[in-house]
């Protein structure tokens, strides 16, 4: 059941252009509008991309109407805006970070907890959002309180489903599970995985009430033809690996190579 909600302002979608008309004053008088229905859900006070200045006016603004909203801060930007947020609010979003390389984005986020989302015994100061940060790696890495992304969506209409691994004929959710593609027209695809593998998979299925489907029969759906199936089971093992993951807070550790001089 889900017993935490939140509303994105949809900053990203007007700054790619699926959105027009977005301003501060139209998302103020929507949350003004819908305020009772919205007492229990955290929303996102509407950032400017790219303008960290414009960000904290939009925030300040949302302030000043009476609301109760989070702040983000983008990567990259001056650190001083960070500061600001930390100083004032008990809950911030880190944005910013979806596109860059892999390394890139564990030295900015190294960095922004250790220097400023985290204190000398490596707890965190405040609740962090992470927007954009499903990536298994970076999501263990750091006391995130909630992070968002649509990969488990955009993978499942791409006929990709997670697979946690299995020993001892138990499945094991504390580890990074295995992205399949169920594709049955990629050279890469189902009919590309050994035999072990789709036993595998077909496993899970079964223990877990998620139909299969037939390779011939797209019309009875199942896995290998409705993406809804598929994401059903990204959105099922994302929540059983989540349940691995440390109560929050916990204190961070963040080990590095010695490298030789």
């Amino acid at each position: 059941m889900i017993n935490r909600i939140m509303l994105d302002s949809g900053a990203y979608s007007a700054f790619s252009g699926m959105v027009k008309g977005l301003t501060v004053e139209r998302y103020i008088e929507f949350l003004l509008q819908h305020k009772k229905e919205l007492k229990s859900v955290t929303c996102i006070a509407l950032d400017v991309i790219g303008d960290a200045e414009g960000s904290l006016k939009n925030f300040r603004k949302m302030q000043k109407a009476g609301l109760n909203v989070v702040p983000t801060y983008h990567a990259g930007e001056d650190t001083s805006f960070l500061e600001i947020y930390i100083k004032e609010c008990d809950f911030v979003g880190i944005g910013g970070m979806a596109h860059l390389p892999q390394a890139v984005r564990i030295g900015m986020l190294d960095r922004l907890w250790e220097k400023f989302l985290c204190d000398k015994q490596g707890m965190p100061k405040v609740k962090v959002h992470g927007f954009g940060m499903t990536d298994w790696q970076l999501v263990r890495r750091y006391p995130w309180w909630s992070v968002d992304s649509t990969a488990a969506l955009m993978n499942a209409a791409s006929a990709n489903v997670y697979i946690p691994v299995r020993h001892g004929g138990k499945w094991d959710y504390s580890q990074t599970p295995t992205q399949i593609s169920t594709s049955l027209t990629s050279p890469t695809g189902w009919g590309g995985y050994s035999a072990d593998v789709q036993a595998a998979v077909a496993q899970f299925c079964k223990d877990h009430g998620f139909p299969m489907g037939k390779l011939d029969a797209p019309k009875e759906g199942g896995m290998f033809h409705d993406y809804r199936v598929r994401f059903s089971i990204n959105i099922y093992t994302i929540q059983k690996w989540t349940e691995t993951l440390p109560k929050w807070p916990w204190a961070m550790k963040i080990t590095r190579r010695r490298l030789l001089s």
